[in-house]
């Protein structure tokens, strides 16, 4: 998968599970962002799992509180090309 894919793929997972069209996604925070709560949360980290078929630890979870994290973080699980 190239990065371009990778970011085009967390980018339509946000804008489903808040059912958003989010133009700018640099600056979405967890409990900062409309509807992101942590029921959304949970639904956010679910469908980035089956997205990308990989698992995200209990304890990572926490970690995941933005969208530029998210993306650091799994850009460490996935093979980018």
């Amino acid at each position: 998968m190239n990065r371009s894919n990778f970011i085009e793929k967390i980018n339509q997972t946000f804008n489903i599970i808040f059912n958003e069209k989010f133009i700018e996604f640099e600056n979405l925070r967890f409990n900062e962002t409309i509807k992101w709560d942590s029921l959304r949360h949970i639904q956010l980290i679910l469908a980035l799992e089956k997205e990308f078929s990989i698992k995200i630890k209990t304890s990572e979870i926490e970690k995941l509180n933005s969208y530029k994290k998210i993306v650091e973080e799994l850009s460490k699980k996935i093979v980018i090309s």
